[in-house]
């Protein structure tokens, strides 16, 4: 049995009040959470399968600015704040070849965010802000509802010597369908409409190695590569991330045998 806390995505972002993109995004975020309670049993000495489930609370956060197209006058502001609880489902198969080496397959199910907000707009030009209660989109609900990836990985263990141990992974993530994304607009005239960004899915690998430094500490370190997920000539700024290298290191104590 074992619990885990992590996040599996996760971006905030704030541009100047003055840049000329402030009326399509000023700041954003979207963040995820997940807890993670699991269970593992022992089919045999070679196989063994894990499950936990994926608890996963996620924030999004979304600010632009509004043009009051009077001369002079100062921008007004849309505000979207939301956060909620969804559901997902990690799987897991971990097949021993030999004492050192040791085969792990993972599959991490899509997690479904219902996002719903209510438009609050602010510092509106009366006009303007005329308009938008006439339409019913002045504190109007907005929904927008966003798919987290599934993914499938494997990954490789070999203890090469008492002292050096190396490991690798690969991995799949459908982020095409984390560019589909339906918005509805709860108001007098209830609308609804789905986008596509034109996300593709992306690819992972990675290269580690374990060294240990005396019994009870072990040092790890590696390198890891996430393909783009977005046309490199057309990065949304509202969701300026793409291609990433990443780097980590770390240092495990083992305080007793279990």
């Amino acid at each position: 049995l074992g619990f885990g806390s992590t996040s599996s995505f996760g971006l905030g972002l704030e541009y100047d009040k003055s840049w000329v993109g402030r009326y399509y995004s000023r700041e954003s975020a979207l963040i995820g959470l997940s807890l993670l309670p699991s269970v593992a049993y022992r089919v045999n000495d070679k196989l063994s399968l894990g499950a936990s489930v994926n608890a996963t609370y996620a924030i999004l956060k979304n600010k632009v600015a509004i043009n009051n197209v009077l001369p002079g006058a100062a921008d007004g502001r849309l505000e979207l704040k939301d956060a909620r609880w969804s559901w997902g489902v990690n799987l897991g198969a971990l097949y021993e070849f030999t004492p050192s080496t040791r085969l792990g397959l993972t599959y991490k199910s899509e997690v479904d965010l219902d996002f719903s907000a209510r438009a609050d707009f602010d510092g509106i030009a009366p006009g303007l802000l005329a308009l938008l209660n006439a339409g019913g989109l002045n504190n109007a609900r907005i929904g927008m509802d966003i798919t987290i990836p599934q993914g499938v990985g494997a990954s490789l263990f070999h203890q090469a010597s008492d002292h050096w141990a190396l490991l690798g992974s690969i991995g799949w993530q459908q982020w095409s369908k984390f560019g589909h994304v339906e918005v509805s607009v709860d108001s007098t005239a209830p609308v609804s409409a789905t986008t596509n960004l034109k996300f593709k899915d992306t690819w992972h690998a990675a290269l580690g190695a374990q060294y240990r430094v005396s019994q009870p500490w072990l040092l790890n370190f590696g390198v890891a590569y996430d393909s783009n997920f977005q046309k490199s000539s057309n990065v949304s700024p509202a969701l300026p991330a793409n291609g990433a290298w990443m780097f980590g290191i770390g240092l495990q104590n083992q305080a007793s045998k279990d």
